[in-house]
């Protein structure tokens, strides 16, 4: 599981409390040492942060350092003196600045409120052989691409580097046997609260593995022949040649919408796959006043753009040369579905006319749909026969038009005259559960601010749907878990050209959520009462704007009118919707295993508003007696008149 902030990640770790045994081997890279400390501690204190104190069968917590714990840190080496080897797990510290020290004193200062209680280790690999697709650390993975391009472009296999590292005697770590000893570390008990070395037991040559690589390949091995023909895999100094201290840069249009706020936020964070990243954030508008500004030194630019002009998005987004990822999270509503396949095929096509010619290092592009790709249009509901859920990937369309299937086909003529060198996914999640201050799509604000209206004029909080909707099963999208599974799709080779549902991996029924949103604002809940009772909210909420902006005044929210932060039609769809589920199956054959619990999902997203002021924890206010409620009170008052009569005759 990806790491997170301090709020997400102890949302999403802390409701695991039947951990027993902790193994963190998690790192961020970053510019300077001092930076690495900051980052990989600042991780590693919100995951004990969120595990130690709910834990309560927490054993043992394992922690991956390396051998820089004795060499110093990158930035360090050739600055001071280390120590001679072979190194010992004794060693002082040296005097210099390292993550390694800093991520140790972390953990010994988080267990000491367990009294003993919790034991750890400490695991110093020294360089590790193994595999991962995107890690950095990679370095098997990195001399076989060399050797590959050796063999493309029919030259030997080049010793790159010193004397020295040629003739020197190396050790090596391997993956699997980091892993045991781990393990081990965490149930023996002769190995607690220690550090311990890990490689592999033997040494080498660089001069002799380099053999064995070439063979690997049918190269002809070229080992040191001389200072003089000495050179550097890498072109230059840069953190990557590409993209300058960035290897990965994200352009993310519709970074104001429902999903594209999510993305901007997790992008830039220290552990993000594929990162570090730079995020180019374009939306029509400016980032809404009613969000925080990201934090300082985050690197995310804002950038103004109409992608409905074609010249605005030429102008503004072709001089974006170092975009490695497209996030095409935008979409537009028009009138009917055949204005709606114009208008987003449109601002998809200005995107792609506008980046893919022009972004040379361009790896993949996310393309965010939904379900009405096997549900049909809003327009067409009704009309056309639906597939029988749960829904699969590899469902056919239906014979109706569908601005779903129009940006698909741009997306995949576009990307043609690449040759390949472009991949793709497209992600297709269900209704979504997020925040954006003024999106069409926030379910969870428009049942929030009816909430918060029934409370004001002292009312329950009455169903206002169907029984299919109210009873049947249904299940919904994370926002946060959308731009995980986006971000995966666009690092990961196992994601490439594919379609993905993205649900959150559970079902819910609306009759229970009702219940959690009533809880949220102290109301009752009424459920499904029948159909007589039945009525559209779209109906109910007309003419209560000025009510809005007096709770809205009351209560010391964030200025926001009603139309706004209320999109009734919407959420009269939701509550009458029938039992249309889909399956997660490919997506987590793949290799993503993200997943929300629905009902957390939900309600911190409520937390979320609260926390902006767009909603209230309490509504202040003179409450408005409903006419059932002045019935009631009439009916209480002639009731008592009566008693008072009777006992005075």
């Amino acid at each position: 599981m990806r790491h997170l902030g301090p709020r997400r990640c102890l949302t999403k770790l802390s409701p695991l409390t039947d951990v027993t045994h902790l193994f963190y081997v998690a790192w961020a890279s970053r510019e300077s040492e001092i930076e690495n400390i900051a980052a990989n501690t600042a991780m590693l204190r919100n995951v004990l942060d969120a595990v130690v104190p709910s834990a309560p069968n927490l054993q043992h917590v394992c922690l991956l350092t390396g051998r820089k714990h004795y060499i110093g840190s990158f930035d360090s080496l050739g600055k001071s003196k280390r120590h001679d080897p072979p190194f010992h797990e004794d060693l002082p510290r040296l005097p210099a600045p390292n993550f390694y020290y800093a991520q140790e004193d972390i953990l010994f200062d988080s267990l000491g409120s367990r009294d003993g209680a919790v034991t750890w280790s400490v695991h110093r690999p020294t360089i590790i052989f193994g595999v991962a697709p995107t890690s950095l650390m990679n370095i098997i993975g990195t001399l076989c691409v060399y050797a590959t391009i050796c063999k493309h472009e029919g030259e030997p296999l080049r010793w790159p580097r010193s004397r020295i590292g040629w003739e020197g005697l190396s050790d090596a770590s391997d993956a699997d046997l980091i892993a045991e000893q781990h393990i081990w570390a965490a149930v023996d008990p002769n190995a607690k609260n220690e550090a311990f070395n890990c490689s592999n037991g033997d040494v080498f040559k660089w001069k002799h593995l380099w053999t064995t690589l070439a063979e690997q390949f049918e190269l002809e091995a070229v080992g040191y022949i001389g200072e003089v023909e000495r050179f550097k895999l890498e072109l230059d100094d840069n953190f990557n040649s590409a993209s300058g201290k960035y290897p990965s840069v994200g352009l993310v249009i519709g970074a104001t919408g429902i999903v594209g706020i999510s993305l901007v936020e997790i992008l830039p964070l220290p552990d993000t796959p594929g990162g570090p990243w730079k995020v180019y954030a374009v939306s029509r508008r400016p980032r809404s006043s009613l969000l925080p500004p990201p934090s300082d030194g985050i690197a995310v630019e804002t950038v103004l753009c109409d992608i409905s002009d074609p010249a605005d998005a030429l102008t503004k987004l072709s001089p974006l040369t170092d975009v490695t990822h497209l996030f095409y999270v935008a979409w537009a509503s028009r009138e009917s579905e055949i204005e709606n396949i114009a208008a987003n095929t449109a601002m998809l096509r200005n995107v792609l006319d506008a980046v893919v010619p022009s972004a040379p290092n361009l790896q993949h592009v996310c393309l965010l749909t939904g379900r009405k790709h096997y549900m049909g249009s809003f327009y067409s509901f009704g009309k056309v026969k639906l597939h029988d859920p749960p829904f699969h990937e590899d469902l056919p369309r239906l014979p109706a038009p569908n601005f779903y299937y129009a940006q698909e086909d741009i997306l995949f003529d576009s990307l043609r005259s690449r040759n390949g060198a472009v991949t793709w996914s497209v992600h297709r999640p269900t209704v979504i559960f997020g925040f954006a201050p003024t999106s069409l799509m926030n379910i969870v604000g428009t049942l929030c601010v009816y909430a918060t209206i029934c409370k004001r004029e002292g009312e329950p909080l009455r169903w206002p749907g169907s029984r299919i909707g109210w009873e049947s099963f249904s299940d919904a999208s994370d926002a946060d878990l959308i731009a995980e599974q986006q971000i995966w799709a666009a690092v990961d080779p196992n994601a490439k050209n594919e379609a993905f549902n993205c649900s959150n991996g559970d079902v819910f029924k609306w009759k229970h959520l009702w219940t959690t949103l009533a809880e949220q604002f102290e109301l009752e809940a009424v459920g499904y009462i029948g159909e007589a009772e039945r009525f559209k909210l779209e109906v109910a909420m007309k003419g209560k704007e000025e009510l809005w902006e007096k709770i809205v005044q009351e209560n010391n929210l964030a200025p926001t009118k009603l139309e706004q932060v209320g999109n009734w039609w919407l959420a009269d769809i939701m509550v009458n919707n029938e039992e249309n589920l889909d399956t997660m199956n490919k997506s987590k054959e793949h290799g993503f295993l993200g997943f929300r619990n629905t009902r957390s999902s939900f309600i911190s997203w409520i937390d979320k508003m609260k926390g902006y002021k767009i909603l209230s924890e309490k509504i202040i206010g003179q409450k408005i007696l409903s006419l059932s409620h002045k019935l009631s009170l009439f009916l209480f008052l002639l009731s008592l008149l009566s008693s008072l009569l009777a006992f005075l005759s």
